[in-house]
């Protein structure tokens, strides 16, 4: 003889029932999201010109730790500070990424262009500074690490703010 199933049973089916409705509804969402045209090219792009401030740092402190043993600059003052500042400028470049493929909003458009623009140009401009220091490969390293790639991303993500017919719609049918 079966055992109906109790009250509480059935009111755990009908939540799991409701969310999972909701995480298709959102599943779907996203993916008509991350489809829109120009998004996976520019949020690529965009990792790409990390991955390059990724390589350029790299290739920055081993010449300046190289620089050190050879006794032609001072010891490396690679403190706690300057790794945490090196980390977390690196994981900025992934929210640029993220911003550009994920954001619903014009705004979050905005922010990837304008963020990935602050940090192209600080990367180029320190870059160009520790080349002076350092010596001319360290500022060609940033130029074609950092600076092309970053102005291929800022121009796909200007192009993507200018995209025509995606603009957002708001509750009253108006476009923003």
């Amino acid at each position: 003889m079966k055992k109906a199933p109790s009250h509480t049973a059935i009111f755990a089916w009908q939540i799991c029932k409701a969310n999972s409705f909701h995480f298709q509804k959102g599943l779907k969402t996203m993916t008509l999201v991350m489809n829109e045209p120009g998004r996976q090219e520019v949020a690529l792009l965009w990792l790409t010109t990390g991955l390059g401030s990724t390589v350029y740092g790299a290739i920055q402190s081993f010449t300046f730790v190289n620089r050190q043993i050879d006794g032609l600059a001072p010891a490396p003052a690679f403190d706690a500070a300057a790794l945490w500042f090196f980390a977390i400028l690196s994981s900025l470049w992934i929210v640029v990424g993220l911003f550009a493929l994920v954001g619903r909003r014009r705004v979050t458009k905005w922010g990837s262009f304008i963020l990935g623009g602050f940090l192209v140009a600080i990367s180029t401009a320190g870059g160009v500074f520790d080349g002076i220091r350092d010596g001319l490969h360290i500022a060609a390293t940033v130029l074609l690490a950092v600076t092309l790639p970053g102005f291929f991303a800022i121009r796909a993500s200007w192009r993507l703010l200018r995209l025509p017919g995606h603009a957002e719609r708001r509750p009253n049918g108006v476009s923003s």
